[in-house]
C-alpha cells in the first residue's frame, strides 16, 4: 500500500476528438465577438476581457453537458470531464490567440496603440504607491508597455483564457459528472 492511492476511472467516450472540435468552436466564437466589437467602433481595450471569460465559461459548460448527453447512458467521470474542459480551454485559447495576433498585427494594427494607451493610463492613474513600486520602476513599466506589439497582446489574451479555463473545467466537471470514483 503506497502513500498515494491511484485513481481509476473508465473513459466512456472520445474526449480528445470532442475537445478539438468544441475548443475550435469556442475559440472562433471568442474571435467573432472580438471582431464584432471592433467593427461597431467599440474595440476591446485589452484582449483579456470579462466578455471572453464569460464566453469561455459558457462554452465549456455547454459542451461538457453536450458531451455527456452523447455518451451511452449519459455516464461520464470527473476525470474525463476535467480532461475535456482542459482540452477545450487549450484549443480555444490557441484559436483566440492566433486570431488576436492576426487581427492586431494585420487587420487592425491601430488597436494595439489603443491597448497600450489604456494600459499606461491605468498604471499612471494607480500610481507607484498603489502598485508597490518606485517611480523609476513605474517609468520602466510604462516604457515596456509602450513597446508591446500584437504578439504580446495575443499571448496575453490566450494565456489568460487558458488559465481561467482550468478553473472553468473544474467547475464543469463537478457539475456534470455522473460516475463516482470506485473505493479501493
Amino acid at each position: 500500500m503506497g502513500i498515494l492511492r491511484r485513481y481509476q476511472s473508465e473513459i466512456y467516450g472520445n474526449y480528445r476528438l470532442a475537445y478539438v472540435r468544441y475548443g475550435a468552436v469556442v475559440g472562433a466564437v471568442m474571435a467573432v465577438v472580438f471582431l464584432f466589437f471592433s467593427l461597431i467602433g467599440e474595440p476591446f481595450k485589452s484582449p483579456d476581457s470579462y466578455i471572453s471569460d464569460i464566453l469561455l465559461l459558457v462554452g465549456i459548460l455547454f459542451f461538457s453537458y453536450r458531451y455527456r448527453t452523447t455518451l451511452p447512458e449519459g455516464k461520464v467521470s470527473f476525470k474525463e470531464l476535467m480532461l475535456l474542459g482542459l482540452g477545450i480551454g487549450a484549443v480555444a485559447a490557441l484559436v483566440y490567440g492566433l486570431y488576436l495576433w492576426l487581427h492586431l498585427g494585420v487587420v487592425y494594427p491601430s488597436q494595439v496603440q489603443l491597448m497600450r494607451d489604456t494600459e499606461a493610463a491605468a498604471m499612471t492613474a494607480a500610481g507607484s504607491e498603489a502598485l508597490n513600486m518606485t517611480e523609476q520602476q513605474l517609468a520602466d513599466n510604462l516604457r515596456m508597455v509602450s513597446d508591446y506589439g500584437a504578439g504580446v497582446w495575443a499571448f496575453r489574451g490566450a494565456f489568460r483564457s487558458f488559465v481561467f479555463s482550468i478553473i472553468m473545467a473544474f467547475v464543469a466537471a463537478l457539475i456534470f459528472k455522473t460516475e463516482m470514483p470506485r473505493k479501493s
